[in-house]
């Protein structure tokens, strides 16, 4: 028994020592573990904490955003996902993207994208798909996929944004559509335009045809008063020749008085040839004298204002030139001479006289025409230009004088045609270019 005792007594000490030992190392495997426990709920609350922080950076995105796992399962959305698309988190997180929405998201083009583009491209840019959506509509919709690859951590995730393009693809169809639209107005207004511009240039070639019919008839009278005096003079002649034959008067006498007659003929052929080059039609500019033309015009009507007491008065300083349409511009002449007839007629004007100077300023040459009939009455003096417009009444006058001169001159020839008054009557002045 004291031997039992002693192996007792001798025995114990081993065990408390083992004992505490044990105790020892539990302690500092506690010790290790409230370690390592802390470690982990401090990276716990890391990785809790920027969680959050991705998940507030992805909901202040303002498209939709979703993550999804490798297998198509949504693990989140930022809230424009569920706005936009009008779902619930609930109804979202943890579906098949195939499965949103009762399948709406289904999409065949959304298949392609992920089964068979994504696999062998990373990053997918502007993929962009169209559908009719349930409650919303139809959207048109640019995706951009990210497939990320996490080391050493398995599996990865996709990153897919979502932007709602509708309104604009609506705006640019919109657009498409009011340019189509403007095309095809542009392309109507054009026809419209050419129809009038035919329209103008038809009722100008009318208006053209019927101020020259007018100014040739004007000028059929004018030749008839240049004529009158030789016809008589010729009818003398021809009256003669009996008396010749009868032996009253000599050969000489005779000859002189053919020779006469042959001067008196030439000169009407002259008239003739004047007329017809008078209304000859302009094809191209040209240089000419001014003085040339304005001497023709008045050999062609000096016989007629003659006959009516009017008296022409022509002085130039120099040779003045102009570059422009010389028959145009001698019809232009003559049509302010006949009106200046007119109003003289109309007056009963005693020494009635019409004075023309020629001069030139800088590089323009002006021809000035000027009356005594006592000038236009200031209502009417800014409508003497207008189509039409007449003060000699409907049967003496077509109104086309005036108006087709000032588009001869203004327009054909880059000049101005103005009228005022004077002392003593009406001014027009004519300022083309040399």
């Amino acid at each position: 028994m004291d031997n039992l005792n002693g192996k007792i007594e001798n025995q114990c000490p081993k065990d408390s020592e083992e004992t505490q030992r044990t105790v020892h190392e539990l302690q500092v495997h506690e010790a290790e573990l409230e370690i390592q426990n802390g470690d982990l709920l401090r990276v716990q609350k890391g990785l809790e904490f920027w969680r959050n922080y991705a998940e507030d950076i992805v909901n202040t995105v303002r498209e939709p955003l979703v993550v999804l796992s490798s297998t198509l399962q949504v693990q989140t959305a930022n809230s424009s996902f569920y706005a936009t698309f009008k779902v619930t988190p609930k109804e979202t997180i943890g579906k098949f993207i195939y499965d949103l929405g009762n399948r709406q998201w289904d999409i065949p083009k959304l298949r392609v994208l992920f089964e068979e583009i994504l696999p062998h491209d990373t990053v997918i840019n502007d993929y962009e798909v169209e559908h009719d959506f349930l409650g919303i509509g139809r959207k048109v919709i640019l995706l951009n996929a990210r497939e990320i690859r996490r080391e050493n951590i398995a599996p990865h995730i996709i990153l897919l944004a979502l932007e709602d393009i509708t309104d604009r693809r609506r705006a640019e169809d919109e657009l498409k559509e009011k340019r189509q639209e403007l095309e095809e107005l542009n392309t109507s207004l054009e026809v419209r335009i050419e129809k009038a511009v035919d329209a103008l240039r038809q009722k100008d070639q009318k208006l053209i045809q019927k101020y020259r019919q007018a100014l040739m008839g004007e000028m059929i009278n004018n030749v008839a008063h240049h004529w009158r005096q030789p016809l008589n003079r010729l009818g003398l002649v021809v009256q003669q020749m009996p008396h010749y034959e009868a032996g009253e008067f000599s050969k000489e006498i005779m000859e002189e008085t053919t020779a006469q007659a042959m001067e008196l003929i030439q000169n009407m052929s002259q008239t003739i040839d004047d007329f017809r080059i008078f209304f000859r039609t302009d094809t191209e500019e040209v240089t000419f004298a001014v003085n040339q033309v304005i001497e023709r015009t008045i050999s062609l009507i000096r016989d007629s204002f003659e006959d009516q007491k009017i008296s022409i008065v022509y002085h130039s300083a120099g040779e003045p030139l102009v570059t422009g349409y010389p028959y145009e511009y001698g019809q232009v002449l003559l049509n302010i001479l006949m009106n200046a007839r007119d109003a003289l007629v109309a007056q009963q004007v005693e020494g009635a006289l019409i004075s023309i100077t020629a001069f030139t300023k800088g590089d323009t040459t002006v021809v000035n025409i000027t009356d005594n009939a006592g000038g236009i009455a200031d209502e009417i003096i800014n409508k003497l230009f207008y189509p039409y417009f007449t003060t000699k009444g409907p049967d003496k006058g077509t109104g086309l004088g005036l108006f087709m001169s000032k588009t001869i001159i203004e327009k054909n020839m880059g000049g101005k045609l103005t009228v005022s008054n004077t002392g003593s009557g009406a001014e027009f002045r004519i300022e083309v270019g040399a």
